[in-house]
């Protein structure tokens, strides 16, 4: 392997290393020279691209930029999207009874001394009737009907 290429491979790969342990805003850049550092590298090494430090450096500035513009939208969700809620609860599967005391109005329900809110997606919850936890969340309970 000719040294312009390893010094390409091993480029690439620290900037993508690197990008774990950045914030967004450089995430994106290094992303896309690590990638185009590897491109260019690997298009050396296979006789697609001559081993001349201009040509070499070129086409690793036009894939970066390529890439970078390629990749922004997707990194950019991928950051922003929100993450999943974790659905591991002791409560989960527990059924209780609403009692006769229960209000849809004021969906209170009182529960190891705690006093949560209940909410059904599946329609409207009546007084006396048994439910089965789907999930908990801060303060609420999401049930549906047994």
């Amino acid at each position: 392997m000719h040294e312009l290429t390893l010094m390409f491979l091993v480029g690439g790969l620290i900037c993508l290393a690197i990008a774990l342990f950045v914030g967004s805003g450089l995430l994106e850049v290094l992303i896309a020279g690590g990638l185009a550092s590897i491109l260019t590298a690997a298009a050396m090494h296979f006789g697609m691209l001559s081993t001349d430090i201009n040509h070499a450096l070129a086409l690793d500035a036009g894939l970066s930029i390529i890439l970078a513009v390629l990749l922004w939208k997707p990194i950019r969700a991928t950051i922003k999207a929100p993450a999943e809620p974790t659905r591991s609860s002791d409560l989960i599967g527990v059924e209780l009874d609403l009692g006769k005391e229960f209000n849809p109005e004021n969906p209170l329900v009182e529960y190891s001394g705690i006093q949560w809110v209940v909410r059904s997606d599946a329609g409207e919850l009546q007084p006396g009737q048994r439910v089965r936890i789907d999930r908990a969340e801060v303060g609420t309970f999401w049930v549906t009907p047994c």
